[in-house]
């Protein structure tokens, strides 16, 4: 089911969702803090002003860096080149594919071609 299709059923269902919504609240821990990850992501991403296609673009290259892990068994992480906490931009130009030893000795320093 693509996302077009997901909100349309979700707009003629909103109370079928709500009820839903409600008792997963009140009855699982994991979906309060499921539903608080996803909702400071979305808080990130509107202060970003990250757009849908930029989303998609930066989930391809998370699914590129977990391709790599898996073809050749080495850890890799997408790291920010001008990291978030220095005014770093959560988008697709500012990330980059490098193995978790190299991500962890740069730290919070930021690469300046």
């Amino acid at each position: 089911m693509d996302r077009a299709t997901s909100l349309n059923w979700k707009d003629r269902n909103r109370d079928k969702v709500a009820e839903y919504t409600q008792h997963r609240q009140k009855h699982d821990p994991a979906f309060r803090a499921m539903k608080a990850t996803a909702q400071r992501r979305r808080k990130a991403r509107q202060r970003a002003g990250t757009s849908l296609e930029d989303c998609d673009s930066i989930k391809m290259i998370y699914e590129q860096a977990m391709a790599l892990q898996r073809i050749t068994g080495i850890e890799y992480h997408v790291d920010h080149m001008v990291p978030l906490s220095l005014g770093g931009k959560h988008e697709p130009g500012n990330l980059q594919i490098i193995t978790a030893v190299k991500n962890m000795k740069k730290g919070a320093r930021p690469i300046w071609p």
